[in-house]
């Protein structure tokens, strides 16, 4: 099954290791890529780079956000570098010997085992609704409707406007542009292993126009 998703002491202030790997990152990666190689996206965790490329597209304002697929947190890490508090951060992953490495990792992460697809239970209990949703989903590897599932259920739980952040390692979007879906692809990565896209996706609104200054891709 596809992932659906992706020390403790004298550690020195974020501010100064964002970007960092901790020792042990590449190692917790492999096992991960081991035991589920096809719910990875990349072969490498993603860089600082594509990490804080994605961050800074989170809107500032003081909204819990939904991270699909962390990984071994290398994205979770800028995302709090960013300003979000590791407890505002709701993380779905349903790769064991990723989640052992973000418990230990991330103490405060809100961390949820389970699969993406099924993120409308995971999540259910809760009114709130995200400021941003931040994906390392391998959605391209998908069939198109389990892809625009994912998505739409994903717009579901954020605030109007909001976007939903997604990863890839294509020049096209994993869901074209549609009436009801804007598509922009707000990034383009090239210091990362391999080059990489940050797509932004949001639901069209009357008289709403996306917030970044990319163009749509239908």
């Amino acid at each position: 099954m596809m992932r659906l998703l992706s020390e403790a002491t004298a550690l020195p202030p974020r501010a100064d290791r964002i970007g960092a790997r901790p020792p042990n990152e590449k190692a917790a990666f492999l096992r991960g890529l081991i035991a589920r190689p096809l719910d990875v996206s990349a072969l490498m965790p993603s860089s600082k780079h594509m990490a804080r490329a994605m961050a800074e597209l989170i809107p500032g304002n003081d909204g819990p956000v939904l991270e699909l697929g962390p990984g071994t947190g290398a994205v979770t890490d800028a995302i709090i570098e960013h300003g979000v508090p590791e407890g505002r951060i709701v993380a779905i992953e349903c790769n064991r010997p990723f989640i052992a490495a973000l418990t230990k990792r991330f103490p405060r992460l809100k961390l949820i085992e389970g699969d993406a697809s099924q993120m409308a239970s995971l999540v259910g209990g809760s009114r709130e609704r995200f400021s941003a949703v931040v994906s390392g989903l391998p959605l391209i590897n998908l069939p198109m409707h389990k892809r625009r599932a994912i998505i739409d259920a994903a717009l579901a739980r954020l605030k109007p406007g909001a976007p939903f952040i997604q990863i890839s390692y294509r020049g096209r979007p994993a869901v074209p542009a549609s009436p009801t879906l804007s598509v922009t692809r707000a990034r383009r990565i090239w210091r990362n292993l391999p080059p990489g896209y940050v797509w932004v996706y949001r639901r069209r609104e009357p008289g709403m126009m996306p917030a970044d200054r990319s163009e749509d891709i239908p």
